[in-house]
């Protein structure tokens, strides 16, 4: 504002002396009308010069201006370290592959840690069977015992290796009957040194899923049939607290149960459901990992998938009742 009122004050002293040299030059005749000609031309001229610093001046507060605006609109498009941390609260938790010194690594190798030595070695090599870790069962009863149940590439029959000596020797057990389908998942549950259970599922084709339960009361050394589950979900895990109860998780992705419980060792299955914190937030709920913790025979604990528009979030339940009562627990 103070430069705009310099420059009309200046203006007007240009003005005034415009106007007694014009008086002068009507006295002095024709020489002093080529004189003014040429003063009115400069003054049309250093008018023209300050309007077009005038113009100067305001497009460069507009480009400030627009520059401002700009850096506004780069600030607020900046994501916020707090949209970072909800992203990291719903990453799903890592399911349980190692126990008893027994560990599962990224490259599907079975590793054991010697108790005595405190070395670690590869026992298996599981990509030999499967590249999907779901399609190999597996089960860590103790230091020296463990389990695992995969589909023979060579001679496509279910079979179990198991070692009771820390992986010094294995042997191995085949089921009879040859699966027509492929695998599309093993769980493997022992409740004690001596009965275990193998569930098998086949491949989904055509809607249709085998599941097939078997049982061993020999360690390993033989199994038999149970039953054939006729559930439409699909199991993912399966845990068994003693020789007649054990739980079932599934993916079910629709309204069917997350969770059945058996009573008489695997001949029949009844849903149970979990007391959630907000139920009706989510449009379905999937069984995501069930695992009895080292060294008990009654404590587990359950993860679940709840599944919503804005995405999944993961619930912890556990248990030291062997599944009689599953607590919430926040994270």
């Amino acid at each position: 504002m103070k430069k705009r009122i310099t420059r009309i004050a200046e203006k007007r002293k240009g003005l005034g002396a415009a106007v007694v040299l014009l008086a002068g030059l009507l006295v002095l005749g024709l020489g002093a009308t080529v004189t003014t000609a040429h003063s009115s031309d400069n003054a049309k001229q250093l008018g023209s010069s300050e309007q077009s610093q005038e113009i100067t001046d305001q497009s460069r507060e507009s480009t400030e201006q627009s520059q401002e605006s700009t850096d506004q609109l780069d600030t607020t498009a900046q994501p916020s370290d707090t949209s970072k941390q909800q992203d990291i609260s719903t990453l799903p938790p890592e399911k349980g592959t190692s126990s008893y010194g027994w560990q599962i690594n990224e490259n599907l190798q079975l590793l054991h840690e010697d108790k005595e030595t405190g070395k670690t070695e590869v026992e298996v090599e599981l990509s030999h069977f499967s590249m999907y870790e779901e399609c190999i069962g597996r089960c860590f009863v103790d230091e020296d015992t463990a389990y695992l149940a995969y589909l023979s590439p060579e001679t496509q029959l279910i079979t179990v290796q198991y070692t009771t000596d820390g992986g010094k020797n294995w042997e191995i057990t085949t089921l009879t009957g040859q699966m027509t389908m492929g695998v599309g998942g093993i769980s493997l549950s022992f409740a004690d040194e001596s009965i275990g259970y193998l569930l098998f599922c086949s491949e989904p084709a055509a809607g249709k899923m085998e599941k097939t339960l078997f049982v061993t009361k020999d360690g390993g050394k033989s199994f038999k049939k149970v039953a054939d589950l006729d559930m439409r979900n699909h199991p993912c895990d399966m845990q068994f607290f003693t020789q007649e109860k054990g739980f079932l998780i599934t993916l079910n992705y629709g309204e069917d149960p997350y969770m059945y419980q058996t009573l008489d060792g695997g001949k029949s299955w009844n849903p149970v459901n979990v007391e959630m914190p907000d139920k009706e937030a989510f449009s379905y709920v999937n069984g995501y990992s069930l695992e009895k913790k080292e060294g008990s025979k009654d404590e587990a604990v359950l993860i679940l998938e709840g599944v919503s528009l804005e995405g999944k979030i993961y619930l912890k339940y556990t248990t030291d009742n062997a599944g009689t009562n599953w607590e919430y627990v926040p994270e």
